[in-house]
């Protein structure tokens, strides 16, 4: 049997419809294999980070003792909060921050103060006296634990 015998009109939309798929497809194919990010080097760095930047509260306390005799300088505790931020450096937790944020000698001068707080509140010393005896104090006392060769207690939330 014979087909039967198509004209050129018929012919041209058949074409033109195979024209537009292979146009298509050159079209998609066409695309460099290595576009250029839409990101700036800022935008990149700042979404690795990011999510590894966190906020740290730590609370130490212990007590503020003579570096001689071990003598507390105050009965009770002292606390102090410090801030800082930090890096997670590992899918364990750890965080890794400045020294100054949880180091009891850095934090000596806030624990002083402290105590000359309470001392003036106790009427033991004036406020006119409170910026020499933290100064005295850095130099002659340490920030302790429960007993003088104990750390502070830190406690840290992230």
């Amino acid at each position: 049997m014979r087909r039967p015998r198509t004209s050129p009109i018929n012919r041209v939309p058949r074409a033109l419809a195979v024209l537009a798929v292979v146009a298509s497809w050159l079209t998609l194919t066409a695309q460099p294999a290595a576009a250029a990010p839409s990101y700036t080097l800022e935008e990149r760095a700042a979404a690795i980070a990011s999510p590894s930047a966190v906020f740290l509260e730590f609370r130490l306390t212990g007590f503020v003792r003579d570096k001689q005799t071990g003598a507390t300088l105050e009965a009770h505790t002292v606390a102090l909060f410090s801030r800082c931020s930090g890096f997670v450096v590992s899918s364990d937790g750890f965080v890794v921050t400045s020294t100054h944020c949880l180091d009891p000698v850095s934090l000596l001068p806030a624990a002083a103060s402290v105590v000359a707080n309470d001392l003036i509140f106790a009427g033991k010393l004036t406020a006119a006296q409170k910026a020499s005896f933290v100064d005295q104090t850095q130099q002659t006392a340490v920030f302790t634990g429960a007993l003088a060769t104990d750390p502070p207690i830190t406690t840290v939330k992230a």
